[in-house]
């Protein structure tokens, strides 16, 4: 057996260090006299805190422009975020506190629905453009950075239209509880609502005639339907109702002739449907047009004009080529046939459109250009 040596530690020193003993201090008590104060030698600095400090040194260092063996690489710092507009506020009577008087309102929004074309409500005095986002419509002004948000549709907008006068706006949704509403552009206000239009499916494309009275829809299921409404009367039934039948592709895309407002076109990707029509009835005509008909591919169809003083009309594909449709001498004038294809350039049109007597085009690369009524290229 080994012997254990005065100065081993005992069996339970593995776990527990036995504590100094208490010192007697009764006799300071008795004489009701204080302990002399022990001096307390600082605690050992935390050599973490240390590193932390001599780390946050460097960066300050480096910060004032001091040197590191670790290049750093600018970063270019994204654009400020456009200030959010403050809620309206008035004045209560009982207290002197400000309350807002729209304290759920909608006060910016962001991001837009890329698949409803934005509309333009410029002019001399105003820099405006109408776009929707899910179940609004802003009317923002790119210059002063404001938005006007047209709240009413309980499903997301489908289709915008505007006025030629720049005074009204047409919004429509398609769903259940869809409605088509007219807006006043210069103030925000709905002026008129259509509630559960075209059998209760909505619409998927709208268009005002030139002298803003008329008002045509094309509803959003197959087989779909095209309704004229007098939106300034009182009835919300429309003027006049056409079926457009199962044999007709699917219609996107509407718009007046704004010299002939008894006049209007509709197209799919498809088909190009050129209508007219009077007190009775509304008549269409559907000109056909294959790949063999200009010995080359023509492509699907986007966006169509009337072209500015001209009988014409021009219809953009996805090839790049503009389809000119016009009637032949002796024919009704809404009798279009397909008498010319233009190779306008080799990327897809996706944008169709005239600012005044120019024609405007944008294509899936994101450029704009513009021609003159001969389809000469002016600037790009």
């Amino acid at each position: 057996m080994t012997e254990r040596s005065a100065t081993s530690p005992s069996p339970r020193s593995n776990s527990f260090i036995d504590a100094p003993p208490l010192k007697d201090d009764s006799h300071i008590r008795k004489h009701n006299v204080s302990p002399e104060p022990t001096t307390t030698s600082a605690p050992p600095k935390d050599s973490s805190a240390s590193e932390t400090d001599h780390s946050n040194s460097q960066s300050e260092v480096l910060k004032e422009g001091g040197s590191s063996s670790k290049a750093s690489t600018p970063t270019a710092l994204p654009p400020p975020a456009p200030p959010l507009p403050r809620p309206h506020t008035e004045r209560s009577n009982d207290s002197e506190a400000e309350v807002s008087s729209t304290p759920l309102g909608l006060m910016w929004t962001f991001g837009l629905n890329q698949y409803v074309p934005a509309a333009s409500l410029c002019d001399e005095t105003s820099r405006v453009i109408a776009y929707t986002c899910s179940h609004t419509t802003v009317l923002y002004d790119f210059e002063a950075n404001e938005q006007h948000i047209l709240q009413g549709h309980r499903n997301v907008v489908t289709s915008v239209c505007v006025s030629i006068d720049k005074r009204w706006v047409v919004t429509a949704d398609s769903g259940q509880d869809n409605v088509i509403i007219v807006w006043n552009s210069h103030n925000g206000v709905p002026v008129k609502t259509l509630f559960g239009t075209h059998d209760g499916v909505g619409a998927c494309a709208v268009a005002l005639s030139s002298d803003s009275k008329i008002l045509a829809s094309l509803s959003s299921a197959v087989p779909q339907s095209l309704a004229l409404w007098d939106w300034s009367m009182e009835a919300d039934t429309p003027l006049l109702l056409l079926d457009l039948g199962t044999d007709c592709s699917r219609q996107t895309f509407l718009l007046f002739n704004p010299k002939d407002q008894q006049q209007l076109l509709l197209n799919s990707e498809n088909d190009v449907l050129f209508c007219f029509w009077d007190e009775e009835k509304i008549h269409t005509y559907r000109p056909k047009l294959t790949d063999l008909d200009f010995n080359r591919p023509v492509g699907r169809y986007g966006q169509s004009i009337f072209k500015p003083d001209s009988s014409a009309v021009l219809t953009a594909t996805s090839l790049g080529n503009l389809v000119v449709w016009d009637a032949k001498s002796g024919q009704n004038a809404f009798c279009r046939q397909a008498a010319k294809l233009v190779s306008l350039q080799g990327k897809a049109l996706t944008v169709l459109t005239t600012v005044g007597q120019y024609i405007v085009t944008g294509d899936s690369q994101g450029q704009v250009k513009f021609y003159d009524e001969s389809l000469k290229l002016l600037s790009w």
